[in-house]
């Protein structure tokens, strides 16, 4: 997907495809997996994303397991996407796997809860799963680790859902307050980060310019969000994809 030949058996880029290309890493770059990614291209009925070229050099189509095509080739062919935002994405890759092998989850995001697999035990370093009670249908989030009658188990707290949603939203508008001075990082990150520090700093930049937030967007948390810490239902440790971090407390 992305390029065709011409007569002279040299890849160009298909402009139509090319907009698809590029439409997945953005997909990706804003926090969502891939197959989620396909979902959304499918409802856009974008058909065949389960199949692309993930190698220029032999040509092979091979099936789509969830990786986001090498779309940058250097000194190969017109690339489609820009070598320092395709180099950010595989930093992007490499994070998300070793976030996965360090709390033990088996897949990065579901479309469940933004927050699903974000929510780490503080007592046990397990993320939270997130429950519902079948008499009222209110949710919360209760340790993986923790099972019911077993004291030698995880004894974290469960924590109702609107605190998940208050503790992002409180320390999101402790990062608008203190923009002044987190601007002067993010403009250090632009100038000489990593791909990965670059893209980063420029979408905390841009989320920042809207201020403080009432109203928590799923879109909102998987930008910017790396981890929530829970320590108990109303203390947490709020930490961002740039590395900024805020420890907060909250009204139970």
């Amino acid at each position: 997907m992305g390029y065709d030949k011409d007569e002279n058996g040299k890849l160009i880029v298909n402009k139509e495809q090319a907009k698809i290309v590029k439409r997945i890493y953005k997909l990706f770059e804003e926090g969502y997996n891939c197959s989620q990614i396909s979902n959304i291209l499918e409802r856009e009925g974008v058909k065949g994303t389960k199949t692309y070229t993930v190698d220029f050099l032999t040509k092979k189509k091979v099936k789509n397991h969830g990786e986001v095509d090498q779309y940058f080739m250097e000194d190969s062919h017109e690339a489609i996407i820009p070598k320092d935002e395709w180099q950010a994405v595989q930093m992007e890759f490499e994070r998300r796997d070793a976030y996965k092998d360090e709390v033990g989850l088996h897949a990065f995001g579901n479309d469940s809860s933004p927050f699903s697999g974000r929510i780490i035990c503080s007592h046990c370093g397990k993320p939270y799963r997130r429950c519902g009670w079948s008499r009222n249908g209110k949710k919360f989030w209760m340790c993986a680790s923790k099972k019911a009658k077993d004291a030698s188990s995880c004894q974290a707290d469960n924590i109702f859902e609107e605190s998940i949603f208050e503790a992002f939203r409180v320390a999101w508008n402790g990062v608008v307050a203190n923009k002044n001075k987190l601007t002067e990082k993010w403009d250090e990150q632009i100038e000489s980060g990593t791909p990965l520090e670059r893209l980063r700093a420029k979408q905390m930049k841009m989320m920042i310019e809207d201020g403080p937030i009432q109203t928590v967007i799923p879109e909102h948390v998987i930008l910017v969000l790396e981890r929530i810490i829970a320590y108990d239902k109303t203390h947490f440790e709020v930490r961002f994809l740039d590395g900024t971090m805020k420890r907060i407390a909250i009204s139970e």
